[in-house]
């Protein structure tokens, strides 16, 4: 399957090539269903648009449906695992305390061996090359979906810090000047 890759930062020769997976952890924390949490305030994927989400829900942790498993760190990316064509990301740079949502979102953090702007990998992940990439390796007809294994195997250029905090500045200020 082919690389996605930016189309704009194709002329980059000199970025390094790494797998998703290498630059970011995806999935690491899970409510400990031991010592679970009393009240989570929870992300559905119905609730989820693109880049956006709405309020989430406070509920009881005993009342909450199975898949509220996943916890969200301090600045990380959802990304819906399920019918990627309808775009539903989101980046959550200042969360909420007990902040969780449905395991049917991808969670990706700072891999904290690497140095990478997860503004950059944001803008990496929801441009329409790759989201073609998770349409194509997605399986199932009426409710398509790709595994998270789909994106730490995925191929990713990787420019020096500098140049990711540039690309991911103008971005997000295009961004801004959109809303």
């Amino acid at each position: 399957m082919k690389t996605p890759t930016l189309r704009f930062l194709d002329f980059t020769s000199d970025w390094e090539e790494k797998k998703l997976g290498d630059v970011c952890d995806i999935n690491m924390n899970n409510i400990n269903i031991k010592k679970p949490p009393k009240t989570i305030k929870y992300i559905d994927i119905s609730s989820m648009g693109t880049g956006t989400y709405l309020s989430p829900v406070e509920i009881n942790f005993s009342k909450a449906p199975s898949r509220a498993q996943r916890i969200i760190n301090e600045e990380s990316i959802l990304i819906s695992t399920v019918r990627p064509n309808l775009k539903q990301y989101a980046y959550i740079k200042n969360i909420e305390d007990n902040l969780v949502c449905s395991t049917g979102f991808a969670v990706l953090t700072k891999n904290k061996k690497q140095r990478i702007n997860l503004q950059y990998i944001y803008s990496f992940i929801t441009c329409s090359s790759y989201t073609k990439y998770l349409i194509n390796v997605s399986t199932g007809a009426s409710y398509p979906s790709f595994k998270p294994t789909d994106l730490k195997d995925s191929k990713i250029k990787i420019p020096s810090m500098e140049e990711q905090n540039k690309i991911a500045g103008f971005l997000s200020a295009v961004d801004k000047r959109i809303d």
